[in-house]
């Protein structure tokens, strides 16, 4: 006996089934900080963290010795206010960036640093050069 058609929404799987598709939706924790430095921490891998200050402010790399970050670790960094970012790295940590950049370009630029080897960080977007 042939199938009844799907639904909307549905599609014919390769069983002869119809099925609803799952949809998944991501989202990133935010973290702001207010008027303070912050070294990074095991718990900002994948977060969105907001930087909000009038003056400048540092954001530190700390070497895996200290934080264990597994590789391919993406921190992204919003500079929130009128006060510069600065990404910073630890001892031993290096931190890759177009033309040596090393922190945000304005008001609300998004930097986003990614591991991509132990102690090898490469920070790309809305760089200061």
């Amino acid at each position: 006996a042939a199938k009844a058609a799907g639904t909307t929404n549905q599609f014919l799987r390769g069983d002869g089934e119809w099925a609803t598709p799952v949809v998944e939706t991501e989202t990133v924790g935010i973290v702001t900080v207010t008027n303070s430095n912050r070294t990074l921490q095991l718990s900002d891998a994948g977060k969105y963290i907001r930087m909000v200050s009038t003056i400048q402010r540092t954001v530190t790399i700390p070497p895996n010795s200290s934080v264990n970050f597994p590789v391919g670790t993406v921190i992204t960094i919003e500079q929130s206010s009128t006060g510069a970012v600065e990404v910073v790295p630890g001892s031993g940590v290096n931190r890759e960036a177009y033309d040596d950049a090393d922190g945000t370009a304005g008001q609300f630029a998004v930097v986003q640093l990614i591991q991509v080897s132990t102690n090898n960080w490469t920070m790309i977007g809305g760089i200061q050069i």
